[in-house]
């Protein structure tokens, strides 16, 4: 029996060098925005595609986070949250949601007053 024969495309030795930055073809050059026009206002950290988003309050997105991961917790325990709960939720800080989520994970069950 014998071998099948492998057929391999030919290597380069000398790939083809990149154009510089100002010589790049336009056709194949990546988007980019026009510079705005001369007075205009730039535009605010909320609509730039990137970038870290502004927060209005230190430690504001921890809070939310906290406020989502209780209620989760609470959703995977069947534990249904009255309108009162809800609104406590809002109120709380960091310290007292991290209390909350902690205990909630230890005893299974919504803290009685």
């Amino acid at each position: 029996m014998q071998a099948p024969e492998i057929l391999a495309a030919p290597i380069d030795p000398a790939p083809t060098p990149l154009p510089a930055p100002d010589q790049a073809d336009p056709a194949t050059a990546p988007a980019t925005a026009p510079p705005p026009p001369p007075g205009a206002t730039p535009p605010s950290p909320s609509t730039q595609a990137s970038g870290p988003r502004p927060r209005t309050a230190p430690g504001e997105g921890r809070d939310e986070g906290l406020q989502q991961a209780v209620q989760d917790v609470c959703d995977v325990l069947a534990l249904a949250l009255s309108p009162e709960d809800e609104a406590a939720l809002v109120e709380m800080d960091g310290t007292a949601l991290a209390t909350l989520l902690d205990r909630l994970k230890r005893e299974r069950r919504w803290p009685l007053p």
